[in-house]
């Protein structure tokens, strides 16, 4: 597919010339949206929180019927169980994103490179690795994936601010913290559900308001309240990796 080959030229022209890597991936966007957005795109930063939750506003306003993003939310937090496979899950964390006001996808699955899942916000980027299989620690090799993904973003983005690195797992220690990137943090199954059980809550709350109040002004101030924003996010539903 041309945008992907595009994505792919424009990786490894970035080692020599980021102006021009930066043209051809605005090329590959065009041709493929499912690829990585331009930094162009992706480095506005006015009224930020506003801006995510217009994110939001769009993906409400898909919907025919608004109780449909409601059954899209359950839908969600069946796939967001860790007994389904790593895919399944991955998959549900793109669909996830734009609820919260991020702009998803899944790096790896679509081009070969880079982590599972990429939540990018205006303020707050998250590269994702998902480990719901981890029983009991995140492993060195685990490390070494999360290393590689971050400097993947930091080729693609290469004027985007440092991104977290967050793990999808119920395991919470690391089997040895000092191969890990610092400022590591953990999304266990309890707080994903805890998440999706904030934004039904909120998104039950906007359906029955009506489309006058399905504004990014007024969304932003809905998801802040509940700790759904980028800049309440983590500290709300991620805890640190021990």
């Amino acid at each position: 597919e041309k945008g992907i080959f595009l994505q792919r030229c424009a990786s490894y022209v970035n080692n020599y010339d980021s102006a021009v890597a930066a043209e051809i991936q605005q090329g590959a966007f065009n041709k493929n949206t499912a690829v990585c957005k331009p930094i162009s795109i992706v480095s506005k930063k006015i009224k930020l929180n506003t801006i995510a939750a217009e994110v939001s506003e769009k993906w409400l306003k898909q919907f025919e019927n608004p109780n449909g993003a409601i059954v899209h939310i359950s839908k969600l937090a069946s796939e967001l169980d860790f007994t389904n496979s790593h895919s399944v899950v991955e998959e549900a964390l793109r669909h996830l994103a734009p609820l919260i006001g991020a702009d998803g996808s899944r790096p790896e699955n679509d081009i070969g490179s880079g982590p599972d899942d990429l939540w990018l916000f205006p303020n707050l980027s998250l590269v994702i690795e998902a480990k719901t299989g981890n029983k009991n620690s995140i492993h060195k090799s685990d490390a070494e994936q999360m290393l590689a993904s971050l400097q993947w973003f930091e080729n693609i983005y290469p004027n985007y601010a440092s991104p977290t690195p967050v793990f999808i797992s119920n395991a919470l220690v690391a089997d040895d913290i000092n191969y890990f990137p610092e400022h590591c943090r953990v999304i266990d199954s309890q707080s994903i559900q805890s998440l999706l059980a904030a934004l039904r809550e909120m998104y039950l709350s906007l359906v029955h308001q009506g489309p006058i109040f399905w504004t990014g002004e007024y969304i932003a101030k809905q998801l802040n309240q509940r700790g759904l924003s980028s800049d309440r996010l983590l500290h709300c539903f991620s805890q640190p990796l021990k």
